[in-house]
Order: C-alpha cells, then sequence, then structure tokens
C-alpha cells in the first residue's frame, strides 16, 4: 500500500463519526437534488407538465422542509452511515415515503383550488418517480460509504489476527458480522469452525462452515489457513467445549477469544474492546442463572435500598444490579473512604434516575448508622459489611467479632427500629461446621439474625421487618481471592502458591451470586437462611495449572506450583448444606433453604453479653471460647484454639439451640 493510500485509509478508518446535523442536512440537500431531477425529468417526457423557475424553487423549499420534518420524525440521521444496516434502510423508505405523500396531497389540494393545472396521472407518476428516486439516492450514498470503508478497514492492518469464530448459530452470524467491520481491523475473520460428524460445504453471511469433529481436525485446518486463533460467542458455548478445543488451542499456543456476558458490556464500547482473551473465571462459571426478575423489579420499584460494604466486592456488584430495578434511592455506606470514592465516580458515568448518597460509616458505631437510619429511612437494607479474610480474622478474633457479629447486630436492631421491610445478611460457606473464627462470627451472625426474625414472627419482639441471610461459597475475581492472587504470581513468573494439593472451593460470580441474593430477599416470609447451588467444585490445584496453561506456559516447568501448608483454620473442603437431607427446595432451582438449628432470642442475648464482655477487653482465648459454646460444632483446625476444643470436651455448657 503507498503512502498515499495508507493516509487515506488512516483517515477514513480512524475519522470521527460525522455530526448527525450535518447527515440531516446532506440528506435533506438530496432529497431536495432528486425531487428537482424528476420535475426536470417530467417537464421533458411529459407535454402536460410545464415548471417555471419560480415553481421549482417552491417546490425545492417544499421538499426541504418536509424532508428534514420526516427524517428528524424517523431518526434517520441518528445512523452512522459506514455502519447503516437493513433496519435504516427501511427507516430511511418510510420518512421518503411520508415526505413524497404530504407532497401529493398539498399538489391534488391546489390542483383542486385551480392553483395548478396538472393532470392526476402526471402527479401520480411525480410521486412514484420521487419515492424511488429520492430512497435510491439516499440508500446509495450510505452504501457508498459502507463499501468505502470495508475496503480500507479490511486492508488498514498489514498483520492483522487471522480468527475463525466458533459455531453456526445466529449469535456466531452476528459476531462474525460485526467483526468484519470493526474499526481498526484487529482480525480477519476466515469463518466458522462447527462440530459434526459429517463434513459439508456451505456459507453463511459470506464465509465458510468448515466442521471439524475432534481437536486434531481443527489442527489441520489451523495449519492449513494460518489461523491465530478462535472466537467463541459466548460464555455457555465456551464452557461447553473447555475441556476439548479451549484446552487444545492454550496447549498449541493458539489464541482463544470470547465475547463477554452483555452485563458488562458498557454503552460506547466498540466491538474490538469488548471482544477478549478468555480467562479463568470465564471457564469456572456455569450457563447464565435466571431469577425472577419481574418479582424483583416489582418489590424494588420506587424504594430507598440501603448497602453496608457497598464498595466491597459483593456489595458494589449489589449497588450496580440494584440500579436496574427502578430504585429511588441507594444508600451506600461503607468505612473504606478510596473505595466508596471509586463507586462514586463509577456510579456517577451511569445513565440512571436513581439518586445515590455516599455515607462513610463504621457498622460498629451505633450512633452514626443511627443517625444515617433516621435521615434516610431505608426500605429494604442489604447488609454485606464484614471482615472475610480467614487468616486475618483468625489472628484477630476479638476484631472479627466486633465487625461480624456485633456490627451485624447493630445493623439488624436498628432495621427493627426503624421499621424496615426486610433485612438481608450475606454470610458464607465457611459458616457450616466452621473451622475457623471467621466462619464461626459469620455463624453466629446468622444465629442472631435469625433468632431475632423469629421472635418478631412469634411477637415477642414488636417490630414488622422480615430477616433473610443468604449463604454462598467463594466468587470470582473478589477482593483478595485466590484467582487475583495466581494472576499476580503468573506475571511476577511464579511460584504459584496451593496450601494443599487436594484443598476444593465452590466458585460463582460475582454478578450471579447478586442475583441470587436479589431474589432470595423476596422468597416466602423471611426468617430463613438461603444456600445456593454453587455447582461443582474446583481443585484449586487444577485450578493453578489452568491459569498457567491460560497464559501461555507451561505448569512445573515454565511456572511453578508450590505446596505449602494449609493455613490456620483453613479446610480442605467447605460445606454448603445443599443437598435433599438438609435443605428445603423453593421455587428457584438454585436457590434452596437451610434446615438450620433455630435459637431462641433471649439465650443468645444471655451469650451475646458474656461474648461482648471478652471481646471488648480483646481477650482472644476468652472470646474463642465463648463462641465455641454459641456454636457448638465450631471445631478449629490447624490453630492455636484448637486446645480449647479439647478443655471444652470435659466441661458441660447450656445449649443454646432449641
Amino acid at each position: 500500500m503507498s503512502k498515499e493510500l495508507k493516509w487515506l485509509s488512516d483517515l477514513i478508518v480512524n475519522s470521527k463519526y460525522l455530526s448527525r446535523w450535518i447527515v440531516l442536512a446532506v440528506d435533506t440537500a438530496t432529497s431536495v437534488i432528486a425531487t428537482a431531477m424528476v420535475c426536470f425529468g417530467l417537464s421533458h417526457m411529459s407535454p402536460g407538465w410545464t415548471i417555471s423557475d419560480s415553481d421549482l424553487l417552491v417546490i425545492s423549499c417544499m421538499t426541504a422542509l418536509l424532508a428534514a420534518l420526516s427524517y428528524l420524525f424517523f431518526g434517520t440521521y441518528r445512523g452512522i452511515m459506514r455502519h447503516s444496516s437493513l433496519q435504516e434502510m427501511w427507516r430511511i423508505t418510510a420518512s421518503v415515503v411520508v415526505k413524497s405523500t404530504i407532497m401529493m396531497l398539498v399538489a391534488l389540494l391546489s390542483r383542486h383550488m385551480d392553483l395548478i393545472d396538472i393532470e392526476t396521472d402526471t402527479l401520480l407518476i411525480f410521486y412514484l418517480m420521487d419515492i424511488v428516486l429520492t430512497a435510491f439516492v439516499l440508500i446509495l450514498i450510505r452504501m457508498f460509504f459502507i463499501g468505502i470503508y470495508l475496503f480500507f478497514v479490511r486492508n488498514a492492518k498489514k498483520h492483522p489476527k487471522r480468527m475463525f469464530v466458533f459455531g453456526s448459530s445466529q449469535k456466531s452470524v452476528s459476531l462474525i458480522s460485526m467483526m468484519s467491520s470493526e474499526a481498526g481491523a484487529n482480525y480477519k475473520m476466515l469463518g466458522f469452525v462447527d462440530y459434526s460428524d459429517k463434513s459439508f460445504k456451505v456459507h453463511l453471511g459470506g464465509y465458510p462452515v468448515y466442521t471439524i469433529s475432534s481437536a486434531r481436525e481443527l489442527h489441520r485446518l489451523f495449519s492449513k489457513t494460518a489461523a491465530n486463533g478462535i472466537i467463541f460467542p459466548d460464555h455457555e458455548t465456551a464452557i461447553a467445549h473447555k475441556d476439548d478445543l479451549i484446552g487444545f488451542c492454550t496447549s498449541n499456543g493458539y489464541q482463544v477469544m470470547i465475547m463477554p456476558k452483555m452485563n458488562v458490556i458498557r454503552k460506547g464500547d466498540s466491538l474490538t474492546s469488548m471482544i477478549r482473551e478468555i480467562n479463568i473465571e470465564d471457564l469456572l462459571g456455569r450457563s447464565e442463572i435466571k431469577v425472577n426478575m419481574d418479582l424483583i423489579a416489582a418489590e424494588l420499584k420506587g424504594k430507598t435500598v440501603m448497602v453496608t460494604g457497598a464498595a466491597g466486592s459483593i456489595g458494589a456488584q449489589l449497588c450496580r444490579e440494584l440500579t436496574s430495578f427502578g430504585i429511588e434511592r441507594l444508600i451506600l455506606v461503607d468505612m473504606a473512604e478510596t473505595p466508596l470514592h471509586n463507586m462514586q465516580l463509577e456510579l456517577s458515568d451511569m445513565e440512571t434516575d436513581v439518586t445515590f448518597k455516599y455515607v462513610l460509616a463504621d457498622v460498629r458505631s451505633k450512633e452514626r448508622l443511627e443517625a444515617i437510619m433516621k435521615k434516610y429511612r431505608p426500605q429494604l437494607i442489604f447488609h454485606a459489611a464484614a471482615y472475610k479474610h480467614v487468616p486475618m480474622v483468625e489472628n484477630n478474633p476479638c476484631e472479627g467479632v466486633s465487625t461480624n457479629v456485633f456490627g451485624t447486630k447493630t445493623v439488624a436492631d436498628l432495621a427493627l427500629k426503624y421499621d424496615v421491610e426486610r433485612f438481608v445478611m450475606v454470610s458464607t460457606d465457611k459458616a457450616v461446621n466452621p473451622t475457623n473464627v471467621m466462619g464461626a462470627t459469620k455463624r453466629i451472625a446468622e444465629i442472631y439474625v435469625q433468632s431475632l426474625g423469629l421472635a418478631v414472627t412469634r411477637g415477642d419482639v414488636k417490630g414488622k421487618t422480615r430477616f433473610i441471610t443468604t449463604r454462598f461459597g467463594n466468587v470470582l475475581g473478589s477482593n483478595g481471592s485466590v484467582i487475583p492472587r495466581f494472576r499476580e504470581q503468573i506475571i511476577k513468573g511464579g511460584p504459584l502458591t496451593v496450601t494443599h494439593k487436594d484443598i476444593i472451593r465452590y466458585f460463582m460470580t460475582i454478578p450471579e451470586a447478586c442475583r441470587l441474593v436479589l431474589e432470595a430477599a423476596y422468597l416466602g416470609d423471611g426468617n430463613r437462611i438461603f444456600v445456593f447451588d454453587m455447582g461443582k467444585p474446583v481443585r484449586i490445584y487444577d485450578l493453578a495449572k489452568n491459569m498457567i496453561e491460560l497464559a501461555g506456559f507451561r505448569p512445573g516447568i515454565d511456572i511453578k506450583i508450590e505446596v505449602t501448608g494449609l493455613r490456620p483454620g483453613e479446610k480442605l473442603y467447605e460445606e454448603l448444606l445443599n443437598n435433599a437431607e438438609n435443605t428445603i427446595p423453593t421455587e428457584n432451582k438454585q436457590i434452596f433453604i437451610a434446615k438450620a438449628r433455630e435459637y431462641d432470642y433471649n439465650d443468645v442475648l444471655k451469650a451475646f453479653e458474656k461474648l461482648y464482655a471478652h471481646s471488648v477487653v480483646m481477650d482472644k482465648s476468652g472470646t474463642v471460647r465463648e463462641m465455641k459454646i454459641i456454636v457448638p460444632e465450631f471445631i478449629s483446625n490447624n490453630s492455636v484454639y484448637c486446645e480449647i476444643d479439647e478443655e471444652l470436651k470435659n466441661e458441660k455448657h447450656t445449649n443454646y439451640g432449641e
């Protein structure tokens, strides 16, 4: 490509879109010229048609006015010429028909009033010719822009990535069509790849469909076409082929790309920026979790909602999800200034009618929280504020109790005092048969919330608040979780550190976890602990190997994996209690009700007095000891607190559970 042609190519490909008002002016001028051409044509073809300069001026002015109004009404000027679609063509045609019809009606009325002397047949011919010629020229201009743009786009880059799209579904066809016209020409589309036992030749959207029956055939196809990789149109397709196609591609150095889920695509993003390399979160995720959006929207519409821990992983995503349900006001409460400020910057860019209030506050401060509740009067509270890192809370049990237990108690008590409709607590699978302090603090918080809710239902405590607890496992990509940690270690060249070769964990994406929390908030009358279907557990050692391979390295050779030993309080596996023996199904197949032991509210208050007395003076052993009395199933693992378990074996204590 010559320098001059390269300069012209860059100018066209990288140029900004024309102003919509320029497009409107061009379309209007085109309509005037087309109508004038029809007038001149008819004046030569029809002896009964004579037109003076003054008549032509009147017709041109009328055409300009009606065309501009029609194009404004149909919005044809809003479209981007070089990305015009079939729908855009129909809109242009409709606007031209409306413009010409009004002109025809005006002409017929003028003829009826003897203002003009033209035969009806001649007017009808003018009407049809005006529609055909004007629409043809307008569409031709757009087709010209599309053709020029596509030519330069496809030749703009010297070495674009040569990619296939997997599948032959409508999603795949739409994806390859959009990729072919995307600015920047980062990719050269080679066609479709699909699984089939039969070989057949067919084209979709002008691109060939190649059928394969094994990864070996894919290797031959890639070698033959000099392909760089493959693009999956959605997560479901990628997950279905993570063991064969994706495993083959990553092992052989081919690039694997994916179209992200629609809920993470931001307005104004180009397709090139949306398409990205596949990562481990994509492969650990499952098919889209379906929730009752109508139920959630109906319950949340017009309400004031408060989220504690609003700048954390779960709290932040809850806030994002809540903005799409028509709530009136969202109160974001967090004690971390910078993360909350970042949330403010993010939400300020959203196009929404929700009023946001950003409040710095610690859930342990009753006075501060009461001032917030009194001022904003939330109707729904999502309580996500908590200390969550197992080793950190294991070393600081008093702080863990202060925030996770008594912080929860403070928020729950104020929710009852200020007539909050529903209080939803976010808990964890580590609360089930806890082996660490963090899990035990969350279990004790669950106990308080459920016992308070039952006391309200039975009439022992006055109030109308419904209390709900939601419990799930690890969320992908949350702050401080294993996947971001592995990613950092890979960037540094390793090694990746795994605490035990057989350790397994359940994983769920943050958006799907939050959607299940939202639906659980309105399942039943409250006083329930909801457990989510976490899918199949993942072996962390295998996760480390897969992440190394996805990064283009060889596990154990390029990047090593080290086993460091279980940390204090860490389990080999987590329990969710989501089987038929200890759960009750709900109308959502992915949400269950846990059959948890019920506690008497007054007994819980007595136990909390003892727990508070130890935690407030930073008595670690005394605090953990009281926790074990409240939760007898709390048996420490690989921890300094194991000796307390031995002491309690020979002692008798009040059983707080009924």
